[in-house]
């Protein structure tokens, strides 16, 4: 769906995915839900798999909101972006 970001990639925009995912948001009623983390993330992996395993719960968050991943990682850690949140502490 527009405005939602599936993956974790250091080299995307995260600030302009957030921009355009609550711009869509605002369009379409929805809630936009941030998911900071990356590929070497445990718990995003778990994550990942708890949706895929549950398509009731599945179905609901798509309904409701749009979900976008932001990177952090050694490679890019969204330092501009994530100031403006409360500090990751893992």
């Amino acid at each position: 769906a527009s405005g939602e970001i599936h993956h974790f990639d250091p080299r995307r925009d995260a600030a302009q995915d957030v921009r355009a995912a609550v711009a869509s948001a605002a369009r379409t009623g929805k809630h936009v839900l941030i998911e900071v983390g990356g590929n070497w993330c445990p718990y995003c992996k778990v994550l990942d798999q708890f949706f895929a395993a549950n398509s009731e719960v599945n179905a609901l968050r798509r309904k409701d909101y749009l979900f976008v991943k932001v990177n952090f990682s050694e490679e890019n850690q969204n330092e501009a972006l994530l100031k403006n949140y409360p500090r990751i502490r893992g």
